[in-house]
């Protein structure tokens, strides 16, 4: 699956996203544009861990090939 967000106050401006599931784990694979959108590959998952709780994290590929959290957190899906 596909898909596209548009950011704001992020030095990132657009990105374009590869979207699946492994196993019970969202993984979105995106392609950043911007001043601040970088080179190097990223990807992000989000685990759902509980009713409406998930883990989000963003990890970033080294040099040598191997995926390492640059940032994460734990949210909860609210009703607007």
């Amino acid at each position: 699956m596909r898909g596209q967000g548009v950011a704001i106050d992020m030095g990132v401006d657009y990105f374009e996203y590869e979207v699946a599931f492994e196993g019970e784990v969202f993984v979105l694979s995106p392609n950043a544009y911007g001043a601040m959108a970088g080179d190097n590959p990223q990807r992000e998952t989000w685990t759902f861990t509980e009713g409406d709780h998930y883990e989000w994290v963003l990890m970033a590929e080294g040099a040598d090939g191997a995926w390492r959290k640059r940032m994460g957190g734990t949210y909860e899906r609210r009703e607007r």
